[in-house]
């Protein structure tokens, strides 16, 4: 289950899963930090933050950007008991 509160270190759990056999992903996209980035401090103490790295999932396929589910699902507003993205993943647990 993925939203938008799945966020870089999160975002790169999730990759690792990414692309294996039996193993669907619902919810939102992620927030789309998946990168990992170095901090370099300047010789005038200002500093400057580098991507240096790009992760990929299971297959080997660069991730850019956010993290798109298997099966989108839009959390309801409505009614805030009810978790349709656990009861959808339950469901395809259960199949």
């Amino acid at each position: 289950m993925t939203g938008q509160r799945t966020v870089s270190a999160g975002e790169i759990v999730a990759l690792a899963f990414k692309g294996k056999e039996q193993v669907n992903f619902y919810g939102e996209p992620t927030a789309g930090m998946t990168t990992a980035n170095a901090v370099y401090t300047l010789s005038d103490n200002s500093m400057l933050v580098l991507t240096v790295c790009r992760e990929a999932d299971f297959t080997g396929r660069i991730c850019d950007g956010s993290i798109v589910p298997d099966k989108i699902i839009n959390p309801n507003s409505d009614d805030k008991d009810r978790d349709i993205t656990k009861q959808e993943a339950i469901r395809w647990l259960q199949m």
